[in-house]
């Protein structure tokens, strides 16, 4: 009887090894199958992205489909690429809406690009360092200008901004030692950090809309300078502007941020279209003292500098 239960016991144990490694198998066949799948999804998934992702060989430049489906953007660009940029209107039949961020950032060979009007967005960076590039327009459909789009584009020397531009963001065009003028559109409602800081070639300069901190300091060239429905004047916007003689605040302007005008060491006249109203950390201005346009510069340059400028 004990010969007879042993002999089950061993067969059972025999059975569950069976049992067990057929099951082993199984689950090995079964993530073997898994893979495969996935490799074959991955590989289909790849070559959708790469047919999205065309390029214009007579341009050097990637092309990308759209989330929506409807349209291109232009996505990046053969950093060895010299010369004259043409981004092209349509591509496989599809309108070409919008430059994708760092598109051409570093692209230091590149002297120009033609934009078509069907470019509705500049994403940030999209220029960035393009140290060669000389000549910019921006398409009529333009609204937004965005963070370090031309930033360090040393040789930048002209920019046509159109209308539609409603926006110019921080850094937009810090660094561009060679733009000499530039005209922001009255549609521009802010003008960002650090928008056009260190601009040493810029001498003349018409501005609108809200000016951020920092948005025009260290344009140690800049000698004329022209605001229009300016809201507001944000702290060191103009700071280190050495260049400058004279400046009018029109009456629009009701803020006027702690060092807007630090170090702008030649500033002998500020016109205050109007005197009456402003006070710093609740300390009345009087009229009379920047009815004087030399007194109102010490003010604003030294003696009440480092504090906020506001008025009623």
């Amino acid at each position: 009887m004990e010969k007879q239960n042993d002999e089950m016991y061993s067969f059972n144990i025999s059975n569950k090894k069976k049992v067990t490694n057929s099951s082993k198998k199984k689950i090995i066949v079964i993530v073997v199958i898994f893979i495969i799948i996935a490799l074959v999804a991955w590989r289909s998934a790849l070559h959708i992205i790469e047919q999205d992702k065309d390029i214009n060989l007579r341009g050097g430049v990637t092309y990308e489909l759209s989330i929506d489906g409807k349209s291109y953007v232009v996505f990046g660009t053969d950093k060895n690429i010299v010369g004259e940029v043409k981004i092209l209107e349509e591509y496989k039949d599809l309108p070409v809406t919008g430059i994708h961020h760092s598109a051409f950032k570093g692209c230091t060979d590149i002297t120009n690009v033609i934009m078509p009007n069907s470019v509705t967005y500049i994403e940030n960076s999209a220029f960035e360092n393009c140290a060669n590039l000389t000549n910019v327009t921006i398409p009529i459909g333009v609204k937004s200008i965005e963070w370090n789009a031309f930033k360090g584009c040393t040789r930048l020397a002209r920019v046509s901004i159109p209308n539609s531009v409603t926006a110019i963001e921080d850094s937009a065009f810090e660094n561009c030692a060679s733009l000499a003028n530039i005209t922001i559109p009255n549609g521009v409602t802010d003008i960002g950090w650090s928008a056009f800081s260190e601009c040493i070639g810029l001498s003349t300069l018409t501005i609108s809309g809200k000016i951020e901190n920092y948005a025009i300091s260290g344009c140690t060239g800049l000698t004329s300078i022209t605001l229009n429905n300016v809201s507001s004047i944000g702290w060191s916007a103009f700071s280190g502007c050495t260049g400058l003689k004279s400046i009018v605040i029109p009456s629009s302007v009701k803020k006027i941020g702690s060092s807007a005008f630090e170090g702008c060491k030649n500033l002998k006249h500020v016109d205050f279209e109007i005197k009456y109203g402003w006070k710093h950390d609740d300390n009345p201005l009087l009229p009379a003292d920047l009815s004087d346009t030399q007194k109102a510069a010490t003010y604003l340059t030294s003696t009440h500098c480092v504090y906020d400028w506001t008025r009623n």
